[in-house]
């Protein structure tokens, strides 16, 4: 059940992230003047509005797969035949995801940093140590729960378990008691 209420939480604060950052993309590009300028230029520097492109392909690629985890995780606590199958369909694409997001974290760092109107940003090694250091943090903290969730979900015990499980959800498809595994 740990596993289901890290997916119903983690759905539902990816589905908050995601809208929140929408929110502000499409806010920054709406607004005129100097503040609409430095909204801008702390999202993509000027000469990179490719980068823009790939932000807003990521920013809805998270929040289909935040809908996903959350259902993941109600599938799961209802105990539901397809919770390992849901969860698999998540975790694979969350791990490219979650990995082009921290390349995308230290390329966009690099390219602010190195923006003719970057003041106060570090610059040269300073720069690429932050850049690296924050696209490996942002690729462990976007990889630790679809690895996990692969790993638990291949084990013996818990696809022997949620392999008895009906079809609907609560309760198991051949009658026997469910078994648990609490201590």
């Amino acid at each position: 059940m740990v596993l289901a209420v890290l997916g119903i939480v983690f759905g539902i604060l990816g589905l908050c992230c995601t809208v929140l950052s929408g929110i502000f993309m499409a806010f920054a590009t709406a607004v005129e003047g100097p503040l609409g300028e430095m909204l801008r230029s702390s999202m993509v520097p000027d000469h990179a509005t490719w980068l823009t492109a790939w932000s807003v392909a990521l920013l809805l690629l998270e929040l289909v797969l935040s809908i996903l985890l959350l259902v993941a995780g109600v599938l799961l606590m209802r105990r539901h035949r397809r919770a390992r199958t849901t969860w698999i369909v998540w975790a694979v694409p969350r791990i490219i995801v979650g990995a082009a997001g921290g390349l995308m974290q230290g390329v966009i760092m690099v390219m602010q940093g190195s923006s003719p109107s970057a003041t106060g940003m570090p610059t040269g090694g300073v720069l690429y140590a932050m850049a690296i250091g924050a696209g490996l943090l942002t690729v462990l903290w976007n990889l630790w729960l679809p690895v996990f969730a692969l790993i638990w979900l291949r084990r013996p015990a818990v696809r022997a378990e949620m392999s008895a499980w009906a079809p609907c959800g609560r309760g198991v498809a051949h009658g026997a008691p469910m078994e648990t595994h609490e201590r």
